[in-house]
């Protein structure tokens, strides 16, 4: 797992080497001092649905306190119906970042 601090979010990269529980322990340790969070798991080879759906608690929190919380799965045809954002590159997902801050901010 890597873990980036870029100047208005966290970049989390999973492997296919690191567990899920790893990465559950790394956000859990994020949800003290929140940061928008992009997450890539677009290298694991396990059921992305599954993985996703498993996040969903942790993006409803990073909602609460206005954070965005995203899951680079590079799979378009995944969608929660904006209960989680997934998209499917890591510019995608830093462009979203930035519009949602720009939401906030209006």
């Amino acid at each position: 797992m890597k873990v980036e601090k870029k100047d208005i979010y966290t970049h989390i990269i999973l492997y296919n080497s690191d567990s899920k529980d790893d990465l559950k322990k790394q956000i859990d340790s994020f949800s003290i001092d929140m940061d928008n969070l992009i997450i890539d798991i677009k290298n694991q080879n396990i059921n992305k649905e599954q993985l996703v759906l498993s996040f969903l608690k942790h993006s409803t929190l990073w909602k609460k306190k206005n954070k965005s919380f995203i899951l680079v799965v590079n799979d378009s045809k995944i969608d929660y119906d904006k209960e989680i954002i997934c998209l499917p590159t890591l510019d995608e997902a830093v462009e979203y970042l930035y519009m949602e801050e720009l939401e906030r901010n209006v």
